[in-house]
């Protein structure tokens, strides 16, 4: 008998088209929310605006709202590149004479996760593993990867870090504005003008450091990349274009939808209970990142505003984005978010069966 041909599955249009809807509901939600947090003077409306409210809609309402990869990659690359601006050949020796502090602060990033992840375990009663990853202050995808070869409870670790990042995320840059913190530290980005033509040869240039990051399955690669490249242009005093305020907040809308579209009604219904100790475990651990960046900004010499984004258990685009409105040290918020997302993606693993293995 002559084999049949197998039948190449074709893609459902209802499905696809439903899909688009979704991404275009998503923006439009986003946009509506970023335009009414601006106009209520909060920090980082095109951030915050778009994150509650999509985050609403999917738990409120299952709208299952979000943005795919490719989005979320846009709204880093936006976010790394503007970032890069700050980093000059001044910059980078200074953040270089800093190195010490910097394996301080990954030192307690380290010892901060075990002592939060043992409270979370005897708050909740969950295992050992899905304790320390819930509360592991690296980056949210990473941690979930790291839970699942390691036998954690996968589904409640992505949630626990969702909602850590979303208490970080939205609660910081409101306390900050709320106490008045501003910047006093004396950096300011390379280019002070948007220059068309300089902006598209800038934008092309981050392009493979991005595909190349993202190759290699390094985390936040679209962020990382084209910052790299940004602060390598910078350091050689290579004439550069300031990035239009409009494709920042682009970026930041996407961010926040992305970030978004990690929540569902599941997120309510299932183990309230260990969300809200998650919630408590994130305050104490927060509060104790300030504390040691008090310590460090009396060590250093920095201002505590500047080495509280630093230290805080967030992400390196979110907290890069909030020094940036604030006029604080992006590049010393940026170097201390780096290399603890690093040593929490190398390390995590090995000090969980350390910590474990101590009992």
């Amino acid at each position: 008998m002559t084999p049949q041909p197998t039948a190449t599955p074709t893609p459902d249009p209802a499905r696809s088209g439903g899909r688009w809807r979704r991404i275009a509901l998503t923006l439009l939600i986003g946009a509506a929310a970023g335009t009414l947090f601006s106009l209520l003077h909060s920090p980082l409306p095109w951030m915050i605006g778009p994150l509650l409210c999509v985050a609403a809609g999917n738990m409120l309402f299952d709208l299952r709202l979000g943005l795919p990869m490719p989005m979320r990659s846009a709204g880093q690359w936006a976010i790394g590149t503007a970032v890069g601006l700050y980093f000059s050949a001044d910059v980078l020796r200074q953040l270089v004479s800093l190195w010490p502090w910097l394996l301080l602060a990954v030192l307690f990033a380290l010892a901060i996760s075990g002592a939060g992840g043992r409270l979370l375990s005897r708050l909740t009663g969950v295992d050992d593993a899905t304790g320390f990853f819930s509360i592991a202050i690296g980056g949210a995808v990473e941690m979930t990867n790291q839970a699942e070869r390691s036998q954690a409870r996968v589904d409640r670790v992505a949630a626990a870090q969702s909602l850590r990042v979303m208490l970080v995320v939205v609660g910081l840059p409101y306390l900050f504005q709320l106490s008045g913190a501003h910047g006093s530290d004396p950096y300011q980005t390379a280019a002070l003008a948007v220059q068309p033509a300089r902006l598209a040869l800038m934008l092309a240039a981050t392009i493979p450091a991005g595909l190349l990051l993202q190759w290699l399955s390094v985390p936040n690669a679209w962020t990382l990349g084209p910052l790299a490249v940004i602060a390598a242009l910078c350091a050689k005093g290579v004439a550069l274009s300031a990035m239009p305020a409009e494709l920042v907040s682009a970026g930041q809308l996407m961010l926040g939808c992305a970030i978004a579209g990690r929540f569902s009604p599941d997120f309510l219904r299932s183990a309230p209970r260990f969300m809200a100790c998650v919630a408590f475990t994130s305050l104490c651990v927060s509060l104790c990142c300030a504390g040691f960046a008090a310590l460090l900004a009396w060590a250093i010499g920095l201002s505590w505003p500047t080495l509280i984004l630093a230290t805080a258990p967030g992400g390196i685009a979110e907290m890069s984005l909030t020094a940036k409105q604030l006029q604080l040290g992006v590049p010393v918020v940026v170097a201390f978010q780096l290399l603890r997302l690093i040593a929490l993606v190398l390390l995590a693993g090995p000090v969980y069966r350390w910590w474990s293995a101590r009992g």
